[in-house]
């Protein structure tokens, strides 16, 4: 059984689960591909057998804005 929080720390990501969305396998070695999550937010798909990104699946489109307080 294949370890995949450990393929996924090896590409930088947190694995998040198996895809659902987009291409479901791996054209190299035809393996089920799997989400991860990286620093920035962004969801990738990889390939946990090749172990490489594949493509970039999500996108956060807005990044939390920090306002420090202020005196009117």
């Amino acid at each position: 059984m294949t370890n995949f929080k450990k393929i996924a720390e090896k590409l930088g990501l947190k694995d998040t689960g198996e895809s659902w969305i987009g291409d479901k396998f791996c054209q190299d070695c035809s393996s089920e591909l799997r989400f991860g999550k990286d620093e920035q937010g962004c969801i990738l798909s990889y390939c946990p057998k090749c172990q490489k990104k594949i493509a970039t699946v999500f996108t956060p489109r807005f990044q939390t804005i920090k306002i420090s307080p202020h005196d009117d």
